[in-house]
């Protein structure tokens, strides 16, 4: 079976994290589909973030949510992680999807609550790629999306304590994707969710070996901190 490959955050191991220059190196790489992380700022703009602060990938403090959109954008998110990027901005949401090619999957992790799930809507409705785009939410966060777009694709991201429980409920509430995470996942576990029609992406994998070994099993899409080494690993990058 085929597999895919998804630059978790665009290419981390060599580019800040959920940056432009981050997601230009996934795209000029040729990968399948783009994870990336959205919050909303204190007045309410939708920008990338992982983390519920800006500690660790900026030179600035604080938590997302207590920050404005120009306080968030005067800080370097770049230089932590070479002095090459020093300069780099936070991305809003919308200057993140200006330099998506429309055959790259959007892999767009919903985070803190209801809220932002209008903001995302709103904006990839204005931009006709609802059918490009997949939301990773948890049940409250599909149960608003699908309030707004009914058909909008969801990744289960209500992680269960187990990986059966979370089969279990990516079923239940039927969500066309689930993201199961590396430790857990097992081929009788990706057979199961194929068996409901549901496609599975795996949370992460950077070696070769262990890509291959999910290839061998069947799963959909692998997210990687390392995009180069698993388009290698697929055959299609020399």
């Amino acid at each position: 079976m085929i597999a895919y490959c998804c630059a978790h955050r665009g290419a981390p191991n060599t580019h800040p994290e959920n940056t432009v220059p981050s997601f230009l190196e996934a795209i000029s790489l040729g990968v399948d589909m783009i994870e990336f992380d959205v919050r909303e700022t204190a007045d309410g703009h939708p920008v990338l973030m992982h983390d519920n602060t800006v500690d660790r990938t900026t030179d600035g403090e604080g938590a997302v949510e207590d920050l404005t959109l120009a306080e968030i954008k005067s800080l370097d998110a770049g230089s932590w992680k070479d002095p090459k990027f020093a300069g780099t901005r936070v991305p809003t949401f919308a200057e993140a999807l200006d330099v998506m090619p429309p055959d790259i999957l959007l892999n767009i992790e919903l985070k803190a609550g209801e809220k932002v799930v209008d903001s995302v809507i709103a904006e990839i409705t204005r931009r006709g790629i609802v059918e490009q785009s997949l939301l990773a939410a948890h049940n409250d966060q599909a149960d608003r999306a699908r309030e707004l777009i009914p058909d909008i694709k969801i990744i289960n991201f209500s992680r269960q304590n187990s990986g059966d429980e979370y089969v279990d409920n990516t079923i239940a509430t039927g969500a066309e994707y689930i993201q199961l995470g590396r430790g857990y996942t097992t081929e009788d576990l990706v057979a199961r969710c194929h068996d409901s029609g549901i496609i599975v992406n795996v949370f992460k994998s950077d070696e070769p070996d262990d890509q291959r070994l999910l290839m061998d099993w069947g799963v959909d899409y692998i997210l990687t901190d390392d995009p180069r080494t698993l388009m290698q690993t697929l055959g299609r990058l020399v």
